[in-house]
């Protein structure tokens, strides 16, 4: 259940915590794939919150009472627009000089096309908030796409492999998979939503066709289809939605090699 604290009363208790950067434009960001980008274009320019930490579930979290007033004392909000939270979030804080904006790239942001569409829209976002950095802003995004494109190009050459591999998957990490050019043959939901009928009609399609992989969403339940890739005899594998680590390439890294140890393969 999600908690909010009027303002005044958290000015009172919290008037200690650590105050933002004055010099800097201050962000607040819903999940942690909208701060690690603000992170790397807005770098010095920046001083960067986000709400929801990468190993959350972004609908099942506690709004703390810091973030509240940190938010309360910032320029500029981002957030995806899926979040059910936000508009009582945004009244609780009563901030009215806050500017407040959508970033509406659907998908899985771990995808890099994806990413990098999102951080064209983030940086826009930026500029439009503060203008007289325009220049500094756009080099930052220029060198997180080159970066990007970079790690892909050395990650794709040790996921050739893939092409063939079929697999059973979380919803939230289907569409990755099929970016590495996995064949998703069943998806399944989160844990509390699974029924048994839906379990057994998985695992006897599972069954019908080789399968060589499970790979679950951390955030959405990271245990979820162990039980069915021991049935299955095939490796089990969780996969993070959501950056964890304050590098986008780093946590695409980590990921794929999750994937690699899991059959095997050199590093």
């Amino acid at each position: 259940m999600t908690k909010f604290f009027p303002v005044f009363f958290l000015f009172i208790f919290f008037n200690g915590t650590q105050a933002w950067t004055e010099s800097r434009l201050k962000v607040i960001c819903s999940t942690s794939d909208i701060y690690v980008i603000v992170k790397s274009i807005g770098q010095s320019k920046v001083t960067a919150l986000s709400l929801v930490q990468g190993r959350a579930c972004p609908g099942h979290f506690d709004i703390r009472p810091e973030h509240a007033l940190q938010a309360a004392r910032a320029d500029l909000l981002l957030y995806h627009g899926w979040e059910n939270w936000m508009p009582q979030l945004i009244q609780s804080i009563g901030n009215r000089r806050l500017k407040k904006m959508e970033i509406k790239i659907p998908g899985n942001w771990m995808i890099p096309p994806v990413h990098m569409k999102a951080a064209e829209n983030i940086t826009k976002a930026l500029i439009h908030c503060d203008p007289k950095n325009k220049f500094f802003y756009q080099n930052n995004l220029k060198n997180h796409k080159k970066n990007i494109r970079k790690t892909v190009h050395i990650l794709r050459q040790k996921t050739n492999f893939l092409s063939n591999t079929r697999a059973v998957c979380a919803q939230k990490q289907a569409g990755f998979l099929e970016w590495l050019g996995i064949t998703v043959v069943q998806e399944y939901g989160r844990e509390e939503e699974l029924t048994l009928p839906q379990l057994l009609k998985t695992m006897s399609l599972s069954k019908e066709k080789t399968i060589d992989l499970v790979v679950d969403n951390l955030q959405s339940g990271p245990e979820t289809g162990r039980s069915l890739a021991e049935a299955l005899q095939v490796p089990h594998i969780t996969l993070s939605r959501f950056p964890l680590q304050e590098s986008y390439t780093k946590e695409l890294s980590s990921n794929i090699k999750k994937i690699q140890t899991a059959f095997d393969k050199p590093q």
